[in-house]
C-alpha cells in the first residue's frame, strides 16, 4: 500500500516520464513494456523483504531508468522513474573492516 501511495505521488510530480509508463502489470508484461517503450533492461535488484523484490531497469547509456517492485504472486508496480542513471565503482575494502 505504501509503495502504491508513493507511486501515485511520484507519478504526479513527473508527468513527462510517466506518461506512457505502466503503473502495475504482471512481471512478464512489465519487463516487455519497459523494453519496448523505453529500451530498458534489468541491470540489478535486491530484496526489500521476504515478499517483495526491487528490480532496477535502465536504458543503454542510462538515459532513462525505472525501479519496479515485484510481489511474490508475480504482480509488479513501478516504484520510481528517472533519467541519467550512472554506476559507481565499489569502494576498495578497508583492512579490518566489515565485509558486506
Amino acid at each position: 500500500m505504501k509503495a502504491c501511495l508513493f507511486l501515485a505521488a511520484f507519478l504526479t510530480m513527473s508527468p513527462a516520464l510517466a506518461a506512457d509508463q505502466p503503473s502495475c502489470a504482471p512481471w512478464a508484461d512489465m519487463k516487455k513494456a519497459l523494453a519496448e517503450k523505453f529500451h530498458e533492461v534489468q541491470i540489478g535488484g535486491g530484496l526489500i523483504n521476504e515478499k517483495l523484490l526491487m528490480a532496477v531497469f535502465a536504458s543503454a547509456g542510462g538515459a532513462t531508468w525505472t525501479t519496479v517492485g515485484v510481489n511474490a504472486d508475480g504482480s509488479s508496480c513501478v516504484l520510481a522513474v528517472g533519467t541519467d542513471w550512472f554506476l559507481t565503482k565499489p569502494a576498495a575494502p578497508v583492512p579490518g573492516g566489515r565485509e558486506s
